[in-house]
């Protein structure tokens, strides 16, 4: 998961300490804030943005299948 905070801009919605998730490479979201914060994220980036929503994270781990093609 740490990985994809790298690549990608992750918001972590959770009460772990702000530093913890930092050191994991996310961004630290409250829960009382995570709608305010997905709303400006979205003005920032544009209503078309991708968003993925992975409840319970610490049970998920997301996969990224590559295809072939075939000729």
């Amino acid at each position: 998961m740490a990985r994809l905070g790298r690549k990608y801009q992750v918001h972590l919605v959770s009460g772990l300490d702000g530093e913890f998730v930092r050191r994991c490479h996310f961004q630290s979201v409250s829960p009382e804030r995570h709608e305010a914060v997905l709303e400006s994220l979205l003005q920032e980036t544009g209503q078309d943005a991708r968003v993925a929503v992975i409840p319970y994270s610490g049970f998920t781990l997301p996969v990224q299948h590559e295809f072939a093609e075939v000729t």
